[in-house]
């Protein structure tokens, strides 16, 4: 095919078949949480929707986080 060894390393690093690293628990919650917060206020830009996530995140008792941490 005529590939270098730089090619051949450079297809190996971005390879979508490579393992991933779970999502952590506040990714969870952001990706199940986002939609209805835009629902919420439309106008909302992305940057202010992650600032509302952060903030009911952290203000999340253990008990409610638990869901999203199984």
């Amino acid at each position: 095919l005529g590939l270098t060894p730089d090619d051949v390393k450079r297809c190996n690093r971005n390879s979508t078949a490579s393992a991933s690293r779970a999502k952590s628990a506040y990714l969870y919650f952001c990706s199940l949480k986002r939609e209805e917060i835009r629902a919420q206020n439309n106008q909302m830009s992305s940057n202010d929707i992650n600032k509302q996530l952060n903030m009911i995140w952290s203000n999340m008792t253990d008990e409610e986080r638990a869901p999203y941490e199984e």
